[in-house]
């Protein structure tokens, strides 16, 4: 293994967008399988996304998965609180594939960005930001709207309008990048 996609992302500073899609669609495609089987991860993180010694994307730590039918809810507050969902931080019972949706947007903006999308010391103005729907991105990144569109739309304080699996593999960012492994070991770009 080459370690995680945090490791990843703290070694380069983030991970550019095009390296980015590489990843998030294969991770977006383990999501899509999990929720075929009805399985809801409910711990969705960069730390929790290792990567193989070709760069392919493995997603880790069940312990906090489990089985769910499409419209079950859940009530135990599972997962990270700076990548958990709004709805688990008002300790509302909460659809565990929906969470993950929102997870996995909070992930997609660390690695693009090599920031946290909201300040999780203070949980009561991160919880603010987040049912308002607020979430600002670093001028410095020069990020492409594409991207900034499908994490917004990902984070939706309301679960039922966050973009579901198949419309972010249809999204705009996303759309032209092909689900593939990687069979070479990998060589990271050298600055």
């Amino acid at each position: 293994m080459h370690g995680d996609l945090l490791q990843r992302i703290k070694k380069n500073d983030r991970i550019d967008e095009e390296e980015g899609r590489f990843y998030f669609r294969q991770l977006i495609e383990a999501l899509t399988y999990l929720k075929s089987i009805s399985i809801a991860h409910r711990d969705i993180k960069c730390e929790n996304v290792l990567l193989d010694n070709c760069d392919n994307v493995k997603l880790s730590d069940f312990g906090f998965a489990r089985f769910m039918n499409a419209d079950e809810v859940s009530h135990t507050f599972c997962g990270s609180r700076a990548y958990v969902a709004p709805e688990l931080l008002r300790s509302c019972p909460y659809n565990g594939f929906l969470a993950d949706i929102w997870s996995a947007g909070i992930l997609l903006y660390v690695m693009v960005t090599g920031f946290m999308p909201y300040d999780d010391r203070n949980i009561t103005k991160m919880l603010e930001k987040q049912l308002q729907h607020r979430i600002t991105f670093p001028r410095r990144r020069n990020l492409s709207v594409e991207v900034k569109e499908l994490i917004y739309s990902m984070v939706h304080p309301e679960p039922l309008k966050r973009r579901p699996y198949h419309e972010v593999i249809l999204s705009t960012w996303l759309a032209d990048t092909k689900y593939e492994l990687r069979s070479e070991p990998f060589s990271q770009k050298s600055d």
